[in-house]
């Protein structure tokens, strides 16, 4: 059986048609005068950079132990502690121990600056577990435990069609080439997430 070029677009645009309309989102909720939401301000977290796109600060909420919640200043390596209606500075990376041989020079804007890049919640309630983003590895480590993704696992191709070019390992990309039209030529960075 043979179909004509038409009937065949016909017939795929009617699928595609069918599988595009499908939302996925949850159903509205419904109004309520049984429930309600107030907001209060009850706290501010001190922030050095106020300009638009200037900061990284992120919120750790999933400390069940302490009761408390945990703001990070990402991109100056601070935590925050709020508890009580009262905001506490716990941790500076200017002020308290590091490991030794970390690297925090390196460039990118404040959105995808991560000094800290989290903080865990430890067993004993008196205790987090930050952890910090280097381009180099601690005193005394030769290589990471685990270099995720492995490397060289995900080759892929970069740039506009006509101009790709291969690069053996899109995570550790070294110098971007030249054809990537922001930053081509730039030194890329492997960072590394050590616990502390």
């Amino acid at each position: 059986m043979k179909f004509s070029f038409a009937a065949s677009i016909v017939a795929l645009s009617s699928t595609i048609g069918t599988t595009a309309a499908q939302e996925c989102s949850p159903d509205p909720l419904e109004y309520s005068e049984e429930i309600g939401m107030i907001v209060e301000k009850v706290g501010s977290v001190p922030q050095e950079n106020t300009d638009a796109f200037s900061y990284n600060l992120a919120v750790a909420d999933t400390h069940q132990n302490t009761g408390r919640l945990f703001f990070m200043n990402q991109m100056l390596g601070k935590i925050y502690s709020y508890e009580n209606e009262s905001v506490t500075k716990i941790w500076d990376m200017e002020e308290n121990e590091i490991p030794s041989g970390l690297d925090f020079n390196f460039y990118g804007p404040a959105a995808q600056t991560f000094k800290v890049h989290n903080i865990l919640e430890a067993d004993n309630a008196d205790e987090i577990i930050v952890v910090l983003t280097s381009t180099t590895l601690p005193t005394g480590w030769s290589e990471p435990d685990a270099p995720l993704p492995a490397p060289g696992a995900y080759p892929g191709y970069v740039c506009k069609f006509g101009n790709t070019t291969l690069v053996r390992d899109i995570y550790r990309m070294g110098t971007l080439p030249a054809c990537v039209s922001n930053y081509g030529g730039f030194s890329c960075y492997t960072l590394y997430n050590v616990f502390y």
